[in-house]
């Protein structure tokens, strides 16, 4: 229950749903291809930069200390 609280929170996963209905909504509002691979691209750059932060913060604080 609670991976399933985790993932409805993600900010990572609302991303992807979101572009998910983007693609499958062009097929009924006639969306051009290159607005569809912008938002696409778009949600995966987020998607990347929010799973770089999320493991940065992870790490321990004193890593980059010499």
């Amino acid at each position: 229950m609670q991976i399933k609280k985790n993932v409805l929170k993600s900010r990572k996963f609302w991303a992807s749903v979101i572009a998910s209905v983007i693609v499958l909504l062009k097929i009924w509002l006639n969306i051009p291809d290159e607005i569809i691979k912008a938002i696409v691209i778009i949600a995966a750059v987020y998607c990347g930069s929010t799973a770089l932060e999320d493991a940065f913060k992870r790490l321990p604080k004193d890593i980059f200390k010499k």
